[in-house]
């Protein structure tokens, strides 16, 4: 179990303003409808930064005061939800997962709109890897499921090229990342990625058997996903007989590769 404690109304809204990173929002702490807003996130700085980093990337196509009561109300709405719910006590982890259910919803697929490739990658991070690994690897798994998965070829098409699947692979974690869901880090010169809170992985692995892909259950999915990995990983190997000094994605099969086979 994973409690974040809950912040005074003054620091709620410091860190809100921090997360939006926009200086028409640098003092926020006389704003009713921001205040309206950190209580609705209950005063939890998880939920917090993750609202302001989907309020920000939002800001593009509408001005901020509107921007800030549209917000408003779509968390009010969240909290209804909740409170028809079966279990009407509203809590940390049930107003984070309303507000990424908002965000991940699948739409049109814009620059910045959320789509399903977004929920694939958050998906398969939480349930393949389950902590920090190189991007490079996520990358190689992230391919296979932009070729193989329905949902993801209806999106993006059956004909893609190599810098095709690269580019839809940059673009979706790069907005993952903005959005506050993953942590790129550096190790040693490689790049790393993870879930950025363990509850935020842990809506990954519900929202997994909400999207029961291919009719299969999330177990069988999973089990699948580790064998892309496991294939591409080799397909990679028998392709570049040349692997370069330090190649972080061997690094981490060396350690990891018969677990994701055992998987």
């Amino acid at each position: 179990t994973v409690e974040l404690g809950c912040m005074s109304e003054g620091e709620a809204i410091e860190l809100f303003a921090a997360e939006v990173d926009n200086q028409e929002l640098s003092d926020l702490s006389s704003s009713l409808e921001a205040q309206s807003i950190v209580r609705r996130c209950e005063y939890h700085p998880l939920t917090i930064r993750t609202v302001a980093r989907w309020f920000g990337l939002n800001q593009a196509a509408a001005a901020t005061n509107v921007g800030l009561i549209q917000l408003d109300r779509d968390l009010s709405s969240c909290l209804a939800k909740i409170r028809q719910s079966r279990n009407k006590r509203v809590d940390q982890r049930k107003v984070l997962a309303q507000v990424m259910n908002i965000m991940l919803r699948p739409v049109s697929a814009t620059r910045e709109a959320p789509t399903t490739l977004m929920n694939l990658f958050l998906c398969s991070l939480a349930v393949v890897f389950t902590k920090e690994v190189p991007v490079e690897a996520a990358e190689l798994l992230w391919g296979q499921l932009l070729q193989s998965e329905p949902d993801a070829v209806h999106e993006i098409g059956d004909n893609v090229t190599p810098s095709q699947i690269q580019h839809h692979i940059r673009q979706n974690s790069a907005s993952l990342v903005s959005l506050g869901l993953l942590s790129a880090f550096e190790i040693d010169g490689v790049t790393y990625i993870d879930i950025h809170h363990e509850l935020q992985a842990e809506y990954a692995v519900r929202l997994l058997r909400k999207m029961q892909l291919s009719a299969a259950t999330s177990t069988e999915t999973a089990r699948r996903w580790h064998g892309l990995f496991v294939s591409s990983y080799l397909d990679r190997m028998e392709g570049n007989r040349k692997i370069r000094v330090n190649d972080p994605v061997q690094s981490y099969a060396l350690n990891k590769l018969i677990h994701h086979m055992i998987k």
